[in-house]
């Protein structure tokens, strides 16, 4: 009886390692791992059009999206389970119609992307209450992701499809 015992832990113990080699072999195989992303993208479009782009007004104030980096970086020490990135556009706010003035200012999230296939989600937490999450794809050496602030709707006026590319490695 004894003998049986053992080998069966032999079998489950070869099986566990069978289904373990399986798993990492899946996971190398994965088409967009983080590392293959990391680098620095420019805006290409807003809106599927080249920027300047209008996206909505805020207060009776015109949005303009003018430029914008996607900074992918990869976590210390790199996990694969996310990377650390920024995410930001330059936006000019004019407000002229309504007796203001044309106001140029950055907007930056910083976050961590979660990389599935070709989708992925980027993660910004602008407090420990207050979390955001969007959706984006990777497409060759292009990252598209759709931006909206719930939280601070007066920085967004609107979901604004970006998509930044193509990919520049890092200097």
């Amino acid at each position: 009886m004894r003998q049986r015992h053992r080998s069966t832990i032999r079998m489950s113990h070869r099986g566990a390692t069978v289904a373990l080699l399986a798993a990492l072999a899946a996971a190398c195989a994965e088409p967009t791992a983080p590392a293959a992303l990391v680098g620095d993208y420019p805006l290409a479009a807003v809106g599927g059009d080249a920027p300047p782009q209008p996206v909505g007004s805020i207060a009776g104030c015109s949005v303009t999206v003018v430029d914008g980096t996607l900074n992918f970086r990869q976590s210390w020490p790199p996990s694969g389970s996310g990377d650390w990135s920024g995410l930001g556009w330059t936006q000019v706010r004019d407000c002229r119609d309504v007796g203001g003035d044309s106001t140029q200012s950055p907007v930056l999230y910083l976050g961590t992307f979660l990389v599935d296939g070709d989708g992925l989600t980027f993660v910004t937490q602008l407090s420990q209450a207050d979390t955001l999450r969007w959706q984006g794809r990777v497409d060759g050496r292009f990252i598209a992701v759709t931006v909206l602030d719930s939280i601070r709707p007066d920085v967004v006026p609107a979901p604004i499809a970006l998509r930044f590319g193509p990919q520049q490695p890092m200097p």
